[in-house]
């Protein structure tokens, strides 16, 4: 499986923890791993840093989509800013790949509006973080 294909299948499974909730999210997802019979390290430690990071992750959304809720964004962009929020603030993927991939997941997933809207968030947190002046450091994670 290439990392896309992964980060696809943690962006699905990411897409599940509203129908959960949050504290049985994790039990959850060990029923649907082994069901799916998810054998990767990528996807493991990102359910788990996503969902242990939820508040924080969901804050720089919140805080980014302005005059927008986040229960009002569509429950796929918000799985998909959750995995690119996680990936370039918490988990040191460059960045530009993490909002590359959330755009490209939300062209395939979502309308289309969403690609601009999904960069335009992302690139409002890489900004806030500290990730695009290189000097600095991140500030998020």
């Amino acid at each position: 499986m290439t990392r896309h294909e992964e980060r696809e299948l943690l962006m699905a499974l990411i897409y599940e923890i509203p129908f959960y909730g949050k504290d049985e999210y994790n039990t959850q997802y060990e029923c649907e791993k082994a069901e799916r019979e998810i054998s990767s390290e990528y996807i493991d430690s990102g359910v788990l840093g996503i969902t242990e990071n939820l508040d924080v992750i969901d804050r720089y959304i919140s805080e980014s989509a302005k005059g927008w809720k986040l229960s009002r964004l569509s429950k796929i962009t918000l799985a998909i800013l959750r995995v690119a929020v996680y990936e370039m603030a918490l988990a040191g993927l460059p960045y530009t790949i993490a909002i590359d991939e959330a755009v490209i997941l939300s062209g395939k997933y979502d309308d289309e509006k969403a690609p601009a809207f999904v960069n335009g968030i992302l690139n409002n947190i890489a900004e806030v973080c500290g990730l695009k002046n290189k000097e600095k450091n991140n500030e998020c994670g």
